[in-house]
């Protein structure tokens, strides 16, 4: 079994666990493989193959995440572009997603004895237009819209297949999130903890103006259409998974027709995480 190694270098501890890493695959038999830049950093090591990152993705059998949620945010676009499933090991400071922690490396024998299960989750689509251009951003968190001038707010209008008004709120922004996305911003924005094996969207404001302050948990068929009430529209921002797209005036948001593969080996699952990890915070 082939391993694709994706660290996170700027974690203080992500070198000391990607070595432990390295060599608990290779003890189970596993061949471990970094880009030509990660394995320069790390340096020699037995038993781990280095090549061009876009040749190693494809001839990968998984890929690893070794740092926090962002390094397996960063993993997951390339996770979902090639069809590879994906695996964290965390090495900051809560890490959601991840299912290893540094103290569980030797759990990593399950994946050559076929112990674990892969769990396919749910992803959203933002679909903007641009000056006659179309362009699709995919997320595995949220999509985030807020106004670009953070002395301003906005209005904004959510529709359903165009006619059918969801939400109309003044606020700083608003988040759509996929479930696994539930833990993150959204949460922090106050909104609900949804599992991810549930099907749903939720639509969450950014400090909303007004007596409405609750998230809202969505069917995730059909298109919402994000739009700016009012004579003025500035545009706001869009933010997928963190990454900025720019300013736009109109946001679809539908799901996503690709999924991504998380590998679960059985020792640790969602709810544990959510006692363990955020309850403690």
């Amino acid at each position: 079994m082939k391993v694709l190694l994706k660290p996170n270098f700027r974690r203080e501890n992500t070198e000391r666990v990607l070595r432990a890493t390295v060599e608990t695959l290779v003890s189970f038999g596993m061949i471990p493989m970094l880009s030509k830049q990660d394995h320069a950093r790390l340096g020699e090591i037995s038993g781990c193959v280095s090549g061009d990152e876009a040749i190693l993705l494809r001839d990968c059998d998984i890929l690893m995440s070794v740092g926090g949620d962002g390094t397996m945010l960063n993993a997951a676009g390339d996770a979902i572009r090639v069809d590879k499933p994906l695996i964290g090991v965390n090495s900051g400071h809560v890490g959601f997603l991840a299912q290893v922690e540094p103290s569980e490396l030797h759990e990593l024998g399950r994946l050559m004895k076929g112990r674990y299960r892969i769990r396919k989750r749910m992803l959203i689509d933002a679909v903007v237009e641009k000056e006659g251009e179309r362009r699709s951003f995919t997320a595995l968190n949220d999509v985030v819209m807020r106004c670009e001038n953070a002395n301003r707010i906005l209005t904004f209008n959510v529709h359903k297949d165009r006619n059918k008004l969801v939400l109309s709120q003044r606020a700083d922004g608003i988040i759509f999130s996929t479930p696994t996305g539930s833990t993150a911003y959204s949460l922090s924005a106050g909104g609900p903890v949804v599992s991810p094996n549930l099907p749903a969207m939720l639509l969450t404001p950014i400090c909303p103006h007004g007596t409405f302050r609750c998230s809202l948990v969505l069917t995730p068929t059909g298109t919402y259409t994000v739009t700016e009430a009012g004579e003025e529209k500035p545009g706001f921002m869009v933010s997928v998974d963190g990454c900025h797209h720019g300013c736009y005036h109109k946001v679809n948001i539908v799901r996503s027709q690709r999924e991504i593969k998380f590998i679960d080996l059985g020792f640790r699952d969602f709810y544990k995480n959510l006692s363990e990890k955020l309850t403690s915070l």
